[in-house]
C-alpha cells in the first residue's frame, strides 16, 4: 500500500514538472537596436516606442542615448513613436513656486503623437535605424 502511494505521488509530481517544461511563457522578445537622426542631425537624447500595430500586444520602450537605442520587442508590425526635447535656457514657474527648465520638442508630431512611422520587427534583422526628415 505504501509503495502504491509513493508511486502515485511520483506520478503526480512528474506530471506537474512536465507541465511546467511544456508551458509557453508568452511571446518571444527580440533585442532591437538602431540609431535616430532628424533633419540630418543625430538625436542625442530621447525616447522611442514600438507599439503593436494591431493594438493587441505590449509596447516596447527604449531610451535614445548618444544617437543609439536598444529595446526588447515582439516580432511583427509596429507603430513607432519617437520623442526628443531640449532645454531652452529659460526657467518656468512650476508647482509650489518651484522653477523648472523650459523644454521644446525637437521631433515633429508626425513622428510621435500623430505618428506615421511603421516598421516590422523581423527576428532576422534586429537593427532598425531612423533617418527622419
Amino acid at each position: 500500500m505504501v509503495c502504491r502511494k509513493v508511486f502515485v505521488a511520483e506520478l503526480v509530481i512528474s506530471a506537474i514538472l512536465l507541465g511546467f517544461i511544456g508551458c509557453d511563457t508568452g511571446p518571444k522578445f527580440y533585442p532591437i537596436t538602431g540609431s535616430v537622426s532628424y533633419a540630418g542631425q543625430p538625436v542625442a537624447d530621447g525616447e522611442i516606442i514600438f507599439a503593436d500595430a494591431a493594438g493587441s500586444g505590449a509596447s516596447a520602450v527604449g531610451r535614445i542615448e548618444k544617437v543609439r537605442y536598444t529595446l526588447q520587442a515582439t516580432a511583427g508590425e509596429k507603430q513607432v513613436r519617437i520623442t526628443a526635447s531640449k532645454e531652452t535656457g529659460r526657467m518656468l514657474e512650476g508647482g509650489m513656486g518651484a522653477k523648472i527648465p523650459e523644454r521644446i520638442d525637437l521631433i515633429p508630431a508626425q513622428y510621435n503623437t500623430a505618428t506615421t512611422l511603421n516598421r516590422t520587427v523581423d527576428p532576422q534583422a534586429l537593427t532598425i535605424d531612423f533617418d527622419l526628415k
